[in-house]
């Protein structure tokens, strides 16, 4: 039930500021100014690029990537090389637009790159660490919590 009452509060807070958010627009819009529409624009951009940030920290935090999915990650950027690609046969090229689709892909190819160089160091640093250490059976992954007793966990 609690959850229900806060979905709906939720919705229905952003459904009212939505519709106050295009009343707030209508006036300059019909005067032909897209200046309201341009900062949305550049909004999303912004709100955009700081999505992932709280990912590039767990990256830099483990140096490794965790708890993300990789085959997310990579449709995701294709979602915005193939929404660039959309930009390039529209009569006039939206500059706004193709900024935030390529902050899509440089941030998501970011995540990608470093899952390529940062994932296998870390699994040759655990191999390494277990090897050198036998009574550590099992060095978990930060992601994946270890199904067997350690020594570390105090099982």
């Amino acid at each position: 039930m609690k959850a229900a009452v806060v979905f709906i509060t939720a919705i229905g807070i952003a459904g009212g500021l939505q519709v106050g958010l295009v009343f707030a627009v209508m006036p300059s819009y019909d005067k032909g100014e897209n200046r309201p529409i341009a900062a949305f624009g550049i909004l999303s951009s912004v709100l955009l690029s700081l999505a992932l940030f709280p990912q590039y920290y767990e990256i830099y935090k483990h140096r490794e990537v965790v708890g993300i999915s990789i085959p997310f990650i990579f449709i995701d950027m294709m979602g915005g090389v193939f929404s660039d690609l959309s930009l390039i046969f529209k009569e006039k090229f939206d500059v706004i637009a193709g900024v935030a689709y390529s902050l899509v892909i440089a941030l998501d190819a970011v995540v990608l790159l470093l899952a390529l160089i940062l994932n296998p160091r870390a699994r040759r640093a655990r191999r390494r660490a277990a090897i050198s250490n036998p009574q550590l059976d099992n060095v978990a992954t930060p992601s994946v919590p270890s199904r067997r007793p350690s020594l570390i966990q105090g099982g």
